[in-house]
């Protein structure tokens, strides 16, 4: 598959009448199926598909309803196979970042840059804030688009990063994917005195903060000694003037 690379997503949905019958169209097919089960619960969301297909047009509408926790739009999902493609055909070891690469790289990744309204002259300013900000202070609406650009680049990065900086960039990850999914069963669990969605999200994001809280000093501690200071996170302040 480095000699002929897996097909697009686009040819694995409408193939040719020759790819269909070809050896690369199996190959592909096989890769993007073993991939999807490797995801945190992936067989769960396949079986879940699986048994929605009956009341679907197309496989397109059961599998995004079973992932809809990983994907949520087509362009998602296209994002997600071309990491997996390039994972899977090999990392060219010359184009790897260094170490201080690696990490200034990530440190960007986890900054969101919002506006901020001055409240003394109502003029808007510019802020980086953290992802614990936005767990906390965000709706869900707000939280997801945001949360899965910066999952995506983080895979992205992972592939390129020093060996140093991708173990603690995958757990970035999975800490994120895990608070998306845990959130989107959360929302589905009705309402109940004994039940209260809202308080298990409160448990939910307070334990994600924690998680990400001891992340954070990890990276601190990984900072390289050479590295210029970057401007710091903010809880939704505008960031200080150099």
């Amino acid at each position: 598959m480095r000699a002929r690379p897996p097909l697009t997503l686009k040819e694995l949905n409408w193939p040719t009448g020759e790819q269909r019958a070809g050896e690369t169209y199996r190959r592909s097919a096989q890769l993007f199926v073993t991939e999807l089960l490797r995801l945190k619960d992936g067989r769960e969301c396949l079986r879940a598909m699986l048994d929605g297909l009956a009341g679907c047009y197309n496989w397109q509408t059961a599998f995004f309803r079973a992932f809809h926790a990983h994907f949520v739009r087509q362009l998602d999902l296209e994002k997600w196979w071309s990491v997996q493609v390039v994972d899977f055909t090999g990392r060219d070891l010359d184009r790897l970042l260094t170490p201080g690469e690696s990490w200034r790289e990530l440190d960007q990744i986890l900054r969101t840059f919002v506006e901020v309204c001055c409240v003394v002259n109502e003029l808007f300013d510019c802020a980086d804030v953290t992802l614990q900000f936005i767990l906390r202070e965000w709706d869900p609406v707000q939280q997801t688009p945001a949360l899965q650009a910066r999952l995506r680049d983080l895979e992205v990065t992972r592939l390129r990063s020093a060996p140093e900086l991708a173990g603690l960039i995958t757990e970035y990850g999975n800490v994120l994917s895990s608070y998306l999914r845990q959130r989107h069963k959360v929302g589905l669990i009705l309402t109940s005195t004994a039940r209260d969605p809202d308080a298990r999200l409160r448990i939910l994001v307070r334990e994600t903060v924690k998680q990400l809280d001891v992340l954070d000093a990890r990276r601190a501690a990984m900072k390289p000694a050479d590295d210029s200071a970057s401007p710091a996170l903010v809880e939704g302040k505008p960031s200080p003037a150099p």
